[in-house]
């Protein structure tokens, strides 16, 4: 089933996996996910760099397109805790067909007129139970008027947790800006990478959201700090990855009090899914560095 938002029709999922075993025997693994609205770059281009890599080592600042599958690597995150944490339950898609309940729910906005979606939003949110959380996603497809038609129509609204990305480049300074008076929360996504990066986020004051896709960031280091400082407006999303991917994102995921932007029931029978990554409540880890590298394994025959 193809992902459906204002970028456009997502169906085909490709990615490269990165590992790296040191002289004590610790194996750690990056992902390289091209992802649309988001990235510019071909997996050809990864792998190219990656072939290097392999042959010469390098720092993640030392690439362009695989410095976030590097960062991923060399964070520390694969060092496995001796318990593990249950994570608040994941936000899901609005729509979501694995069945399960939930008390956050993200919803694209932005795919259709504004004259006729935001009245099918507010019925949808009135159908909602008083105790669940809404996210609505943008993905930078709203202009300063249209923002503004959403919060004058949602000001009132308990449910909204925030409205994700609502603009584009051209209004980034402004954005920051109409947040600190907007009564509607307001998260920053696609916007994060132009805006100075994740460092940036640490000095950014005020009550913004950010939604933070860790598997295109280099600066994994920065993702860290920046949960530990703000821990409960840092949102941590999935572009989709495969399990590696997926599992470093759980990982890091239980550093936040947010509930996370996890949604996996797309992949749910898929071949070499772990069942740990459906499990409810999601355990972090949910599986171990023994599972991920027999899949690796497996992956290489």
């Amino acid at each position: 089933m193809p992902l459906v938002s204002a970028h456009g029709h997502w169906s085909d999922r490709e990615s490269l996996v990165l590992r790296q075993d040191d002289e004590d025997g610790n194996t750690a693994f990056g992902e390289v996910c091209p992802t649309p609205g988001f990235t510019r770059f071909t997996l050809e281009q990864a792998r190219a760099e990656a072939d290097q890599w392999v042959r010469y080592g390098g720092e993640a600042d030392d690439f362009r397109f695989i410095g976030s599958a590097l960062g991923c690597i060399r964070s520390g995150i694969w060092k496995e805790p001796r318990e593990k944490s249950v994570l608040p339950p994941i936000a899901r898609m609005h729509q979501a067909e694995d069945g399960q309940e939930s008390a956050t729910i993200k919803r694209k906005i932005g795919t259709q007129s504004i004259n006729e979606e935001i009245p099918i939003v507010l019925d949808w949110l009135s159908r909602l139970s008083a105790k669940q959380r809404v996210r609505l996603d943008a993905n930078e497809s709203l202009s300063r008027k249209q923002l503004m038609r959403w919060v004058k129509a949602l000001h009132e609204e308990k449910r909204i947790e925030f409205i994700e990305q609502p603009t584009s480049r051209p209004d980034d300074e402004w954005l920051l800006r109409f947040a600190v008076e907007s009564p509607v929360p307001l998260a920053l996504d696609e916007s994060i990478s132009r805006m100075g990066g994740i460092k940036k986020l640490l000095f950014l004051e005020g009550s913004l959201f950010y939604v933070i896709k860790p598997s295109l960031f280099s600066d994994w280091t920065s993702i860290l700090s920046l949960i530990q400082k703000k821990p409960d407006r840092v949102v941590l999303s999935t572009v989709y990855e495969s399990p590696f991917g997926y599992e470093a994102l759980i990982r890091l995921a239980c550093r936040s009090k947010v509930s996370a932007g996890l949604e996996r029931s797309f992949f749910r029978d898929n071949t070499y899914e772990f069942t740990e990554h459906h499990s409810f409540p999601l355990l972090s880890p949910s599986v171990t560095n023994l599972q991920i590298k027999q899949l690796w394994d497996v992956l290489q025959k």
